[in-house]
C-alpha cells in the first residue's frame, strides 16, 4: 500500500502499534478498528491508526486512562448520572 498515502494494510498497523497482526485483524473483527476491504486487503487509514493507538493503547503499550476497561481495572468507575 505504500503507493496509496495515508493507507496501510494489516500488517503495516501491526508493526506501527506494536501488537500482532493477528490482533489487528481481531480488533477489526470486533468494530474497534474500522478497516475497509480492498478485493481481499483490510486497508486502515492514518488517522483511524491515531484514534485506535490514542483509544487503546495509550504510553508504551498500556491501556489508555479513558478506556473503559482500564477504568475498570484501577477502580475508578463511570459517573452515573
Amino acid at each position: 500500500m505504500d503507493k496509496i498515502a495515508g493507507l496501510f494494510t494489516v500488517t503495516q498497523v501491526a508493526a506501527q502499534l506494536g501488537i500482532q497482526r493477528n490482533t489487528v485483524l481481531r480488533q477489526i473483527s470486533k468494530g474497534a478498528l474500522h478497516a475497509t476491504k480492498l478485493g481481499s486487503v483490510y486497508v486502515i487509514t492514518a488517522a483511524e491508526v491515531a484514534r485506535y493507538r490514542h483509544t487503546h493503547l495509550g504510553r508504551n503499550g498500556t491501556a489508555s486512562p479513558d478506556h473503559p476497561r482500564h477504568r475498570a481495572r484501577s477502580g475508578l468507575r463511570e459517573e452515573q448520572h
